[in-house]
């Protein structure tokens, strides 16, 4: 009776020793974190210094009548400026370029307004882009004749890295087929980061007219290109950019002429803030989503 009750008593005891071990390597065991879904961001984004610039003090604009404008800060370019409220908001997005590199890109609620960045090793197997800057063939070529400017308007902004264009394409540009021929009257804004690691710079590309207006000033070119023929279109656009320099175009192109100028004077560069990175998004990103 004595030695059953010791093999049961040794029995339990060896069942409660096991038990013990189990629980304790349990407690002892890495769970992996849950699994999430993360955007892959190659190749790895470098450390982003604190960079800090001294801005330059504001200058004084004419500002378009009525106009009203947003003031945007972008620590992670390192540059504040203001721009027309009738634009919308800025969705500003960091993408992986498609073989290297990145490209920044702004989108607002006007879709016809083009703006967006590139860093200088962003690589992608494509024809070139309008915002492609500063890189491929802006890397070489001036904007005004990248963009086909036969007429081209050039002013410095307050700041050193900031320019202004308007650019008028000639009736044999309009004609020539080609990638980079430009089928719009834009005005538009660099701004160069060269000391920035990851975007280099800047492009903003603004239609400075309606679509209505756009379309009854090409009505009038014949192709292919015939100086009789097109003679209408050139004296139109000759005397639409004398007008602008002047400062008398009518009410709606001038506004935007305004517009325009007060945004490129308003650009500041300041700090880089190393915590500053925007959401990453693979290149073609939006194709993955439901």
């Amino acid at each position: 009776m004595i030695a059953k009750t010791h093999k049961r008593f040794s029995f339990l005891l060896l069942l409660a020793l096991i038990i013990l071990g189990v629980l304790s390597s349990a407690c002892n065991l890495t769970v992996p974190p849950s699994a999430t879904a993360t955007w892959t961001t190659e190749p790895p984004l470098p450390t982003l210094p604190l960079i800090v610039e001294t801005p330059q003090p504001t200058p004084t604009v004419t500002v378009a009548p009525g106009s009203a404008y947003e003031s945007y800060r972008d620590e992670f370019l390192g540059i504040a400026f203001s721009y027309p409220q009738t634009w919308g908001e800025i969705d500003a997005r960091l993408e992986v370029c498609y073989s290297s590199g990145y490209k920044y890109i702004y989108a607002f609620d006007r879709d016809e307004i083009l703006t967006g960045g590139r860093g200088l090793d962003c690589s992608e197997p494509r024809g070139g882009e309008y915002t492609d800057y500063p890189i491929a063939a802006y890397k070489t070529t001036p904007v005004c004749e990248l963009l086909k400017g036969d007429i081209c308007l050039e002013e410095q902004a307050t700041e050193e890295f900031v320019r202004f264009f308007m650019v008028f394409p000639s009736a044999e540009t309009l004609c020539a087929p080609s990638a980079w021929a430009n089928d719009r009257i834009y005005g538009v804004i660099t701004v160069d980061r060269p000391n920035h690691p990851v975007i280099q710079g800047m492009i903003w590309l603004v239609p400075l007219l309606s679509d209505e207006r756009q379309a009854e000033l090409w009505d009038s070119v014949i192709c292919p290109d015939d100086e009789t023929h097109n003679a209408s279109y050139t004296q139109a656009v000759t005397e639409l950019v004398d007008k602008i320099k002047a400062g008398n175009a009518d009410a709606e192109i001038q506004e935007v002429v305004d517009n325009l100028r007060y945004m490129a004077n308003s650009v500041r560069t300041g700090a880089i803030f190393p915590s500053a990175y925007p959401h990453v998004y693979p290149d073609n990103w939006w194709q993955s989503v439901p």
